[in-house]
């Protein structure tokens, strides 16, 4: 015989009485959960399988390393793909926090010291666009890529003569040195071969790369 849905005999057909329905409803509630738990792993799969092959726009890289001096500094490394730009934050031991922005777009690099209400601003040769470009063109560019070998870490300095009568017009900069730079003077640098016997180093920021190497980067003023 054929029960018309919607009776109370069609009711009992699909749930079991007492004891009965509420194993039902509890083996109903079990295959819902499992159900959405396999699509879970199915979904956090499918991300983990596509991630060595999507570049994320924007990734920060943390590190610690010890400077020439051997003080503890901490680094923050910011790559943004959109902006073709690295952003370094150092952080010295006293907790004072410079940055050192690379900006492969226009060709610039910025040094923004702890220690300084201005910003200093060179023009980006090729070692510079060569760090720049290490870390943005590798994909999935990993904290264990940025850890450094101490026994084969390289330490450099550079010198830079800050150009004090020489101030740059922020229009022509571009959008990333004017929002590191906004509302301080910006002073053009240039590489030089060291300060000599009559003129001091004015500060220095040490930063190091993914390449191994690490920089402790020297300012002083040039004659005016």
């Amino acid at each position: 015989m054929v029960v018309p849905p919607g009776t109370a005999e069609s009711r009992q057909q699909k749930e079991p009485q007492h004891g009965g329905k509420e194993l039902w409803r509890k083996r109903h509630l079990h295959g819902f959960k499992e159900n959405k738990a396999k699509d879970s792993i199915k979904q956090s799969h499918s991300i983990v399988s596509q991630s060595p092959y999507v570049q994320p726009v924007l990734q920060i890289v943390q590190i610690t390393f010890k400077n020439q001096q051997g003080s503890q500094t901490s680094q923050s490394t910011v790559a943004d793909r959109s902006r073709n730009t690295v952003t370094y934050h150092i952080t010295s031991p006293s907790n004072r926090s410079s940055v050192v922005l690379f900006d492969s777009k226009h060709g610039f690099v910025s040094y923004k010291p702890a220690e300084e209400s201005a910003c200093f601003l060179k023009k980006m040769e090729p070692q510079d666009l060569e760090h720049a470009q290490l870390i943005l063109n590798v994909s999935g560019y990993r904290e264990e890529q940025a850890l450094l070998q101490n026994n084969k870490t390289k330490y450099l300095r550079e010198f830079l003569g800050i150009l004090g009568r020489r101030r740059v017009n922020p229009e022509g900069v571009g959008h990333a040195v004017q929002s590191l730079c906004d509302q301080i003077p910006i002073y053009w640098a240039k590489r030089v071969t060291g300060p000599g016997k009559h003129r001091l180093i004015y500060l220095c920021i040490d930063i190091c790369f993914p390449s191994n190497i690490c920089m402790s980067v020297c300012f002083y003023y040039l004659p005016e």
